[in-house]
């Protein structure tokens, strides 16, 4: 079971600086939704976390609902930064860079990012992200953010039945058995602090620590729906576009479903 008190010792521990609300439930429909719904802090450097041990509907991509089984790892971080939404593209790239990073780090898994926010290991689906970003009432230079997080800890058999080729901290055989508070509390760090980098240089920073977790680069890739656009991934744009070289020229992809060809 997640524990509040734990959590919050946890991410308060490793967090420098940094003042964090953290609220921990055995069960929520989802972890976005509960904190779309309650006031933002009045302090805007101020990061909240809501973590749950159990999400009965969480948001996919697309608007894709899913529900995670109990034991695994759904969190949801929410925190002001001082730009708009329009100087924020990329962020989901650079959420998903801080996550590889703790898994390598942590836990010497060789994860990977399928753009734009698929967590990867040997080809199979870890986990996943999704960025929300949303006007600060009164403020239209500064933007909340929010970032969903979700990482399979035990291993389902329904992976296999929906051919969707995902895994697990389980199957993967971490030893020993990895924390949740304590690998809730050092991704939240690494986010923050990966956002605070940005915010405070931009995508400059990020293009080489991209390119050594891109998993993508350098394969046929299509792209669906309304798009017939097959091509060589070949990296990402400074606005988190995936670039996609074709027989055409190199075109930029900024939202779709990205699947690998054959050869």
């Amino acid at each position: 079971m997640l524990s509040q008190e734990t959590l919050h010792s946890e991410i308060s521990r490793a967090s420098g600086s940094t003042k964090w609300l953290v609220d921990v439930f055995d069960q929520l429909p989802s972890t976005n939704d509960y904190l779309r719904e309650i006031d933002a802090p009045a302090d805007a450097n101020c990061v909240e976390v809501c973590a749950t041990d159990w999400q009965t509907a969480g948001h996919g991509r697309r608007g894709k609902s899913w529900s995670s089984q109990r034991g695994n790892m759904t969190f949801t971080l929410r925190q002001t930064l001082a730009q708009p939404a329009s100087g924020l593209l990329g962020l989901s790239l650079v959420a998903g860079i801080a996550v590889v990073g703790v898994l390598r780090q942590h836990l010497g898994i060789q994860a990977q990012l399928k753009w734009p926010n698929d967590v990867l290991v040997a080809g199979q689906k870890l986990g996943g992200l999704l960025i929300e970003l949303a006007p600060k009432a009164g403020e239209p230079s500064a933007t909340h953010v929010m970032t969903g997080i979700g990482l399979n800890v035990r291993h389902q058999s329904e992976f296999e039945q929906l051919g969707i080729g995902a895994t697990s901290l389980e199957k993967l055989a971490c030893q020993p058995e990895p924390d949740r508070h304590a690998l809730i509390a050092a991704i939240s760090v690494a986010v923050v602090e990966a956002y605070k980098e940005f915010d405070a240089h931009g995508w400059s920073q990020f293009e080489a620590r991209w390119r050594e977790v891109d998993a993508l680069f350098g394969q046929v890739v299509s792209v669906s729906p309304g798009q017939d656009l097959v091509g060589k991934a070949c990296g990402v744009s400074a606005t988190g576009a995936l670039l996609i070289s074709t027989s055409k020229g190199t075109e930029a992809v900024m939202a779709g479903e990205v699947s690998v060809r054959p050869v």
